[in-house]
Protein backbone atom coordinates (compact mmCIF):
# COMPACT_ATOMS: atom_id res chain seq x y z
CA UNK A 1 0.00 0.00 0.00
CA UNK A 2 1.29 3.41 -0.97
CA UNK A 3 0.98 6.12 1.70
CA UNK A 4 1.36 9.70 0.51
CA UNK A 5 2.77 12.06 3.12
CA UNK A 6 3.75 15.02 0.97
CA UNK A 7 0.91 17.56 0.78
CA UNK A 8 1.83 18.80 -2.70
CA UNK A 9 2.02 15.24 -4.00
CA UNK A 10 -1.39 14.53 -2.49
CA UNK A 11 -2.93 17.54 -4.29
CA UNK A 12 -1.31 16.51 -7.58
CA UNK A 13 -2.58 12.93 -7.27
CA UNK A 14 -6.09 14.21 -6.54
CA UNK A 15 -5.97 16.55 -9.55
CA UNK A 16 -4.72 13.76 -11.80
CA UNK A 17 -7.31 11.24 -10.60
CA UNK A 18 -10.17 13.72 -10.94
CA UNK A 19 -9.16 14.50 -14.51
CA UNK A 20 -8.71 10.81 -15.32
CA UNK A 21 -12.17 9.96 -13.96
CA UNK A 22 -13.79 12.87 -15.80
CA UNK A 23 -12.20 11.98 -19.13
CA UNK A 24 -13.08 8.31 -18.67
CA UNK A 25 -16.73 9.27 -18.14
CA UNK A 26 -16.60 11.73 -21.10
CA UNK A 27 -18.03 14.57 -19.04
CA UNK A 28 -17.08 18.21 -18.66
CA UNK A 29 -15.97 19.89 -15.47
CA UNK A 30 -19.11 22.02 -15.60
CA UNK A 31 -21.47 19.07 -15.93
CA UNK A 32 -19.83 17.24 -13.03
CA UNK A 33 -19.80 20.29 -10.77
CA UNK A 34 -23.43 21.06 -11.63
CA UNK A 35 -24.55 17.51 -10.79
CA UNK A 36 -22.59 17.59 -7.52
CA UNK A 37 -23.90 21.08 -6.70
CA UNK A 38 -20.48 22.65 -6.24
CA UNK A 39 -19.27 25.78 -8.06
CA UNK A 40 -17.67 24.95 -11.44
CA UNK A 41 -14.61 27.09 -10.65
CA UNK A 42 -14.06 25.13 -7.46
CA UNK A 43 -14.17 21.78 -9.27
CA UNK A 44 -11.82 23.16 -11.94
CA UNK A 45 -9.50 24.31 -9.17
CA UNK A 46 -9.39 20.84 -7.59
CA UNK A 47 -8.58 19.30 -10.97
CA UNK A 48 -5.75 21.80 -11.53
CA UNK A 49 -2.24 20.94 -10.40
CA UNK A 50 -1.92 24.59 -9.34
CA UNK A 51 -4.44 24.11 -6.54
CA UNK A 52 -3.25 25.11 -3.09
CA UNK A 53 -5.73 23.21 -0.94
CA UNK A 54 -7.66 19.99 -0.75
CA UNK A 55 -11.45 19.73 -0.85
CA UNK A 56 -13.33 19.65 2.43
CA UNK A 57 -14.32 16.25 3.80
CA UNK A 58 -17.89 16.87 2.64
CA UNK A 59 -16.73 17.64 -0.91
CA UNK A 60 -14.39 14.64 -0.98
CA UNK A 61 -17.33 12.44 -0.03
CA UNK A 62 -19.48 14.01 -2.79
CA UNK A 63 -16.73 13.46 -5.37
CA UNK A 64 -16.09 9.92 -4.17
CA UNK A 65 -19.79 9.03 -4.33
CA UNK A 66 -20.26 10.71 -7.69
CA UNK A 67 -17.43 8.74 -9.32
CA UNK A 68 -18.14 5.62 -7.23
CA UNK A 69 -14.53 5.39 -6.06
CA UNK A 70 -12.97 5.38 -2.61
CA UNK A 71 -11.56 8.50 -1.02
CA UNK A 72 -8.34 6.53 -0.53
CA UNK A 73 -8.15 6.16 -4.31
CA UNK A 74 -8.79 9.88 -4.89
CA UNK A 75 -6.01 10.83 -2.47
CA UNK A 76 -3.48 8.26 -3.69
CA UNK A 77 -3.63 6.07 -0.62
CA UNK A 78 -4.73 3.14 -2.79
CA UNK A 79 -4.49 2.24 -6.45
CA UNK A 80 -7.77 0.35 -6.19
CA UNK A 81 -10.67 2.65 -7.09
CA UNK A 82 -13.28 0.27 -5.67
CA UNK A 83 -15.23 1.45 -2.67
CA UNK A 84 -15.59 -0.75 0.40
CA UNK A 85 -19.38 -0.62 0.58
Amino acid sequence: MMIVHNFNMLKNILASRLKELRLKSKLTQISISTEMKIPPRLYQYYESEKNKRLPSCETLIKISNYHNVSIDYLLGQSNNPETNK
